[in-house]
């Protein structure tokens, strides 16, 4: 059946496919597209690490990399319309946050144009875009645009549609998708639990079902470690965790509350960055603002505190004077005040990155935001090369390399489920359940493979009923 469905989702032109999680659609992809001898398919998802995995995928099954190209829909809107900008009347090249609705306008506007019509034909022959719940409006209306070029096929689930937040309005798959596109018969095996956790893939699969009714789910009546919310259970959880094999991802709600969790584990998780990277942006404007002097060291060392933990006392004192505008002498952090002392007369970036570098040699430091720290020290290296008119520019460009390359997942990771989505862990500890609604529980729930552990107020959760299932 897997095999049959692959070679029926790759012969089919406009058509699409709900599965629940676990339930191999990225595998389908990576199979129809293996199936296809016509050319070049374009795959398209949500997320850096959505862009990794389905990479992955094609890799494994020895798919030759000509015969297909990987990107976001926002990687691809964005490449696409700047490489025509008069022709897209692009205004914005680095989009944040709602801008990002321009620029898959721009792309609309773009493909209109016959002669980008042929160029598509040209390109490609086919597209997939996957995890197509998360599909906001405007990005459902280019992928409508491309469908009148493309054999289009469109694999998703409802009860995974979790970008609805702020303004976004997610495509409605009643109105939106089965209007416009013929439905293919869904996958029937739990293949991400097959092998691994049976019990669990044939939980889960119930759970699926009180979700959508809005029923009560029983912890205590279920194949998982349930328990009652506690900070101090939370971190033994994720020790013991560690002990063992396999990887494990710890689940929080919010990104503030991720990155303090990860703190609390002392390195041995790492917090993962949102797509965006707001505090990579923020840290190299304000890099930019202090142009020179001490004001500029309290800014790096700052970025130091927010990646790092176990720094010194007598660092964090140094970091504590600057922003009082006072260099604090130590003797032993001599390199330190002197690297802050020629930053007071001089602009030269270099210093900076002596000083992040120096400041994290202090005994007892670990690493616990190392996507942060690495991507900041890049765009500072990279800037320092030349070609980029600011170094709020450079980080932009490092984001966007990694939306386009994918992003590789940390073993051990603390994270939430907007960054997560499409990935499996071996291991999963849900830390507040209850906070969550139907489709973002439902997500949580199914990105473990062998165990799960769910932390909760009651052992018993209901969710408002989900009705956009065709």
């Amino acid at each position: 059946m897997p095999e049959e469905l692959a070679k029926l989702l790759a012969e089919s032109e406009q058509c699409y496919l709900i599965a629940p999680a676990g339930f191999g659609k990225t595998e389908l992809i990576a199979q129809a597209v293996g199936m296809a001898n016509n050319g070049k398919q374009l795959i398209l998802t949500h997320t850096h690490a959505g862009v990794r995995s389905l990479k992955d995928r094609l890799k494994k099954r020895g798919t030759p990399q000509n015969n297909y190209d990987v990107d976001t829909i926002a990687g691809w809107a964005l490449r696409i319309s700047s490489a025509y900008p008069k022709t897209s009347d692009l205004k914005i090249n680095q989009p944040v946050g709602n801008q990002w609705n321009e620029v898959y306008e721009s792309a609309v506007n773009l493909l209109k144009n016959p002669v980008l019509g042929l160029v598509i034909n040209h390109s490609y022959k086919g597209l997939y875009v996957d995890e197509y719940q998360d599909c906001i409006l405007p990005q459902h209306k280019l992928i409508l645009a491309l469908s009148k070029m493309l054999p289009t096929k469109i694999l998703g689930d409802p009860l995974q549609g979790i970008f609805d937040f702020g303004e976004n309005q997610l495509v409605r798959w009643r109105e939106d998708v089965d209007s416009q596109f013929r439905r293919l018969p869904s996958p029937s095996v739990a293949w991400r639990w097959k092998d691994k956790n049976p019990k669990l893939g044939a939980w889960l699969t119930e759970v699926r079902e009180l979700l959508v009714r809005g029923a009560v789910v029983d912890f205590r009546q279920a194949p998982v470690t349930w328990m009652r919310k506690d900070v101090n259970q939370h971190r033994k959880a994720c020790f013991n965790l560690v002990q063992g094999k396999g990887s494990v991802l710890a689940i929080h709600t919010m990104a503030n509350t991720a990155h303090s969790f990860a703190r609390q584990l002392r390195g041995t998780f790492q917090s993962m960055e949102e797509m965006e990277s707001k505090d990579l942006l923020a840290w190299a404007n304000s890099l930019e603002d202090q142009a020179q002097g001490i004001g500029r060291a309290a800014v790096a060392l700052d970025g130091v505190v927010k990646c790092w933990i176990g720094v010194s006392t007598q660092l964090q004192n140094i970091t504590k004077g600057l922003k009082v505008g006072k260099i604090v002498s130590s003797r032993k952090y001599i390199s330190i005040t002197e690297l802050i002392t020629s930053m007071q007369e001089s602009n030269d970036l270099s210093l900076v990155l002596q000083l992040m570098e120096f400041a994290t040699k202090v005994n007892g430091a670990i690493l616990f935001r190392k996507e942060l720290w690495i991507d900041m020290l890049e765009t500072i290296r990279i800037y320092l090369k030349g070609g980029y008119a600011s170094l709020v520019d450079t980080a932009w460009f490092i984001r966007n390399q990694a939306r386009r390359r994918g992003r590789s997942v940390e073993y051990r990771t603390v994270s939430r489920n907007l960054l997560i989505k499409g990935l499996e862990f071996d291991h999963v500890i849900v830390l507040d359940a209850d906070a969550f609604d139907a489709k973002n529980l439902y997500v949580a729930l199914t990105r473990s493979t062998r165990t799960l552990t769910v932390f909760s107020d009651n052992p018993t959760i209901q969710c408002s009923p989900f009705s956009d299932l065709t």
